[in-house]
């Protein structure tokens, strides 16, 4: 289950909900036009404007709400009452009898009913794009899981091509407390990656980022994937961005699901980006052609441009590929994929380009370094001997080790050294016995010339 690490709203749960269950529709839909909520994730659109869409359509009416990742996950483990009462009395705002609630496939245990209004469990299990609202209404109206072209927006045409209400765990839940007079401007943030206390805190809405991370930072962090697995890429500069929907779109990020994954000094973006294609492409629908093909032309490119496969004009092949995609996908799973490209190219303008040149300044890709044996610090224990899978390591017990650089794939398997004396190198090699000698024979000189001692 979720690690909670701040609660300063919506994960304290309420003293007394019930007095809330007397609230007519009026008194909740008033309330809650007039506020100035705000979405959780996408764009941030306002919840006043959402609601009084809904209220110029006609017909019977269906709300959802999306129970899904890591903060969705705390609410249910921390306050599941407050994510009950404020579907409810969404419902009750617009005289609907019954809500769903999809969620993803490890919660469950819900209520036949909360406050009067019945509630309609739907699995949609979990995956990159399962969070997509189109894909959300298919999956309630038992049909493909296809995304499905906007306009018409869901307040329009949504489940059962009814005018439907969809709003995440995160923002239901401010309702009860917006309604009881003791409300926060507050978010869920789920926090991973370089960090030595991870887990789900809840800040104050537009912190910036780095007070975010202060309290659970190991190390210096080179930059953040901010909104889950196909999130954009800030860089160290762009640390001080609000955590808001529209700072994080000025920056070329946005929301997604509420994530902030540290990346620490030393790490790859192009490397990190290759990762990410790698699990987007696959999460597409298909039925657009521009995330379908889009997203796996350009998982292939960045995959050649880790492997030193790549030119200067693949690299502008990828923006382009990036762009189009971005403007034309027809879902936000596609969309937000091809901006997660554009932010690492942006963001790691330089990176991008040594790798387009065959070099990684970090040397983490396969191919752009060379792995090394130091002779000074080999004790000749052979446990890198015995984990190479190429067989590329030489020696024995009591010689310093050497690697046959044509045979070392790179894998990296002989890591960790116990001595602390296997090492990368780029194009400015260590200097090495060409061959397997006696410990303690061995010492460099500056500049990498080597003598041997008697």
């Amino acid at each position: 289950m979720n690690c909670v690490k701040k609660r300063l709203c919506i994960l304290t749960p309420l003293s007394d909900l019930g007095q809330l269950a007397s609230l007519g529709g009026e008194a909740v839909f008033s309330a809650v036009a007039g506020s100035s909520l705000k979405g959780r994730g996408g764009e941030g659109f306002p919840v006043s404007e959402k609601w009084r869409l809904l209220t110029e359509s006609k017909g019977e009416k269906e709300l959802v709400a999306l129970l899904s990742g890591a903060r969705a996950a705390a609410l249910m483990q921390e306050n599941p009452e407050a994510v009950y009462a404020g579907t409810a009395l969404a419902a009750r705002a617009f005289g609907i009898k019954s809500a769903w609630l999809a969620h993803d496939a490890e919660l469950g245990g819900f209520p036949e009913e909360y406050m009067g209004v019945a509630f309609r469990p739907v699995s949609i299990g979990r995956t990159l794009s399962s969070g997509e609202e189109t894909r959300v209404f298919a999956a309630i109206d038992g049909g493909l899981p296809l995304s499905r072209t906007q306009p018409p927006y869901p307040t329009e045409k949504g489940v059962f091509g009814r005018p439907t209400l969809i709003h995440s765990a995160e923002l239901l839940a401010h309702i009860p407390y917006l309604l009881a007079g003791c409300d926060a401007d507050t978010a869920l943030v789920s926090v991973s990656g370089a960090v030595r206390a991870s887990g789900v805190y809840e800040v104050p809405a537009g912190a910036p980022i780095s007070d975010i991370l202060s309290g659970a930072l190991c190390g210096e962090l080179k930059g953040v994937q901010v909104g889950g697995e196909n999130g954009a890429f800030l860089n160290r500069e762009k640390l001080g961005t609000p955590f808001n929907c529209r700072a994080l779109e000025a920056a070329g990020a946005f929301m997604g699901d509420g994530s902030l994954r540290a990346l620490p000094s030393g790490t790859c973006v192009a490397q990190e980006l290759c990762t990410a294609l790698r699990a987007a492409y696959p999460a597409s629908c298909g039925k657009c052609v521009f995330c379908r093909e889009g997203l796996y032309q350009l998982y292939l490119l960045v995959r050649d441009l880790t492997a030193g496969r790549a030119s200067d004009e693949d690299l502008a092949l990828i923006r382009d590929i990036a762009q189009v995609t971005a403007e034309a996908a027809a879902c936000g799973h596609g969309r937000r994929s091809a901006r997660m490209v554009l932010s690492a190219l942006d963001g790691f303008a330089e990176e991008m380009v040594q790798h387009a040149r065959r070099r990684c300044p970090e040397l983490a890709c396969p191919g752009m370094f060379t792995v090394h044996i130091l002779g000074e610090k080999c004790s000749g224990c052979g446990a890198c001997l015995k984990r190479c899978p190429a067989g590329a390591v030489a020696g024995g017990a009591g010689l310093i080790h050497v690697i046959d650089q044509q045979r070392c794939t790179q894998c990296m398997e002989c890591l960790p050294c116990p001595a602390d004396a296997i090492v990368r190198a780029g194009l400015l090699k260590p200097a090495g016995p060409e061959r397997p000698v006696l410990v303690g024979s061995f010492a460099s000189k500056k500049k990498g010339l080597q003598k041997r001692m008697q």
